[in-house]
């Protein structure tokens, strides 16, 4: 630690923490799954403003009022959301709570399935986004 962290310390009264102990030794710990997935949140039946969306490329906000169409499969593996200015494909399976979220602006944010981090649940029931394809971006930081 540095003369002005000591000072800060003294000042405020605070003893060592565990961070001061173990200052000597640097351990790296693998990312570790803190929650289950889950698909996505529709947390409430009031209609939202805003849309998150968590892709693999990029994340979006988009405005409930820029939603165009919502189209989906029979089987509900696949929604695709029509914005003013882009186009969003959702494949995945059982999104049939999705789409219901959808009608009613209540999706709060759709969140793409990172296989390395996550683990879906086993029974095959649970909603699971697989991928999200991002078309017509209006502005893309990865250009």
């Amino acid at each position: 630690m540095s003369r002005l962290d000591d000072e800060i310390r003294a000042r405020v009264g605070a003893s060592k923490s565990e961070e001061e102990v173990k200052a000597g030794a640097l351990v790296l710990e693998m990312p570790r799954r803190k929650d289950p997935y889950q698909a996505f949140s529709a947390p409430t039946k009031d209609p939202l403003i805003r849309l998150t969306i968590y892709a693999k490329t990029m994340y979006l906000m988009p405005q409930y009022q820029m939603l165009y169409d919502v189209v989906f499969a029979a089987g509900f593996e696949f929604v695709g959301l029509v914005f003013a200015h882009q186009r969003i494909r959702i494949y995945g399976r059982n999104l049939v709570g999705l789409v219901a979220g959808l009608q009613t602006n209540s999706v709060e944010w759709i969140r793409e399935l990172t296989p390395f981090f996550e683990l879906p649940e086993d029974d095959g029931t649970l909603p699971v986004i697989t991928e999200i394809q991002i078309e017509g971006a209006a502005i893309s930081p990865f250009e």
